[in-house]
């Protein structure tokens, strides 16, 4: 792990090379890295995999946080089991476990740093290999292993986001400087989606307007990554599906399985591409009290960079809410802007996005919190569906619960 210490690679390469290297020493034909995902108790992000061809699932994957990887990661404690697709502790509900079906023994560790379990390492080989059950001392160092990578990769995972937030920041100032420097809206518009893709990596994102003379319509402004099919600027589209929906409640949409949604409704010749997307994105470019369009941004399923986007929906929003401010500057002309053309005025307004996009910010994480907590309420009270009042009652007395707190 050297050379992840010293900063020489990212937490995608990290973790290849992790896998790889353990699968050479141990003679495994299998090994793989999820982590934890904070903004996401239930599930699980496959960072990175590494043996059985085609057969494995694809890096980025969201896998639910069950099964044999669910105790490890609440136990902190590596569960080895001689024969894996026998083991009645391995989660099948999974349309993803297919692939562990040729492993027999396996090592589930935990990666735990800073007294935090923060992933698991799985090492596998296959029925009837001839390598020998693993002994005390080999299980020893192998937990030595998966404690040092988990530093590792918590380590470069923190500098990654320091990185990534940095550069949101960056854009966001430079698109805001144009906004108040009153760059045309067509530019604009397409600065927003490229730098965008430029942070996020996303592979396709887009800026749809709503055209207020024609209720059913929408102009495409900016659309980049539809491989080999350009889209022109202006172009027409249904208002419909999704977008309909985002305009008229102004509420964004995040799904890890986009083209699966229901009322999707993609323009015609675009189906092709985003069905390849896993995570996507619509925001709504909300001004003046109303929806003037929407962002869109998609990964496909394979990306390893869907990851780290999905925690940035505030930072996306930012960017959404920024084309909808130079929108909104357009349909108010240069007379409400007048004051803000001297360098004051810049400077005040610029201090004036900055604050509003950090609370905004912070008050969009606090929100993803209370929602995941309310969620695992919510799932607690259905398991405590068949437990008498009396019971649940008693329950919380001796937990010391208030009622209050439910």
């Amino acid at each position: 792990m050297a050379w992840a210490a010293m900063g020489e690679l990212d937490l995608e390469t990290a973790s290849k090379r992790a896998t790889d290297r353990v699968r050479e020493i141990s003679g495994a034909d299998y090994a793989a890295i999820s982590l934890t995902d904070p903004s996401d108790p239930g599930r699980l992000t496959l960072l990175w995999a590494s043996g059985l061809g085609d057969a494995r699932p694809e890096c980025g994957a969201r896998i639910p946080r069950q099964g044999i990887a669910a105790m490890v990661l609440d136990s902190g404690r590596p569960v080895i089991t001689e024969d894996l697709t026998t083991d009645p502790r391995l989660d099948r509900t999974s349309d993803r476990w297919g692939h562990l079906s040729v492993i027999g023994l396996a090592m589930f560790m935990p990666l735990t740093a800073d007294n935090e379990v923060v992933g698991t390492l799985l090492i596998g080989w296959r029925r009837w290999s001839s390598y020998p059950c693993p002994t005390a001392r080999e299980v020893d160092l192998v937990q030595t292993f998966a404690n040092q990578l988990a530093l590792t990769l918590q380590r470069l995972r923190t500098q990654e986001k320091e990185r990534r937030g940095q550069r949101w920041f960056e854009a966001a100032t430079q698109i805001a400087q144009l906004v108040v420097g009153g760059v045309d809206r067509d530019e604009t518009m397409r600065l927003v989606v490229r730098q965008l893709r430029e942070i996020s990596r996303a592979d396709i994102a887009s800026i749809t307007l709503a055209d207020q003379n024609d209720p059913d319509s929408m102009d495409v402004v900016a659309f980049e990554g539809i491989d080999g099919a350009e889209v022109p600027p202006n172009t027409r589209i249904r208002r419909e599906g999704i977008r309909a929906h985002v305009l008229a409640d102004g509420r964004r949409v995040l799904s890890d399985g986009y083209p699966h949604l229901k009322d999707r409704r993609p323009p015609p010749g675009w189906a092709e591409s985003l069905s390849h997307l896993g995570l996507g994105m619509q925001v709504p470019l909300f001004a003046d009290g109303r929806a003037r369009g929407t962002l869109f941004a998609g990964w496909h399923r394979r990306s390893p960079h869907a990851y780290a986007a999905r925690a940035e929906a505030a930072q996306v929003q930012t960017f959404a809410d920024l084309a909808a401010l130079a929108l909104a500057r357009r349909g108010h002309g240069l007379t409400g802007w007048t004051t803000f053309q001297s360098s004051e005025g810049s400077a005040a307004l610029m201090n004036l996005l900055v604050a509003s996009m950090t609370e905004r910010n912070q008050a969009w994480r606090e929100a993803d919190v209370a929602c995941a907590q309310l969620a695992e309420v919510i799932t607690r009270l259905d398991r405590a569906k068949s437990i008498g009042l009396d019971n649940l009652r008693a329950l919380s007395t001796r937990h010391g619960c208030r009622r209050d707190h439910l």
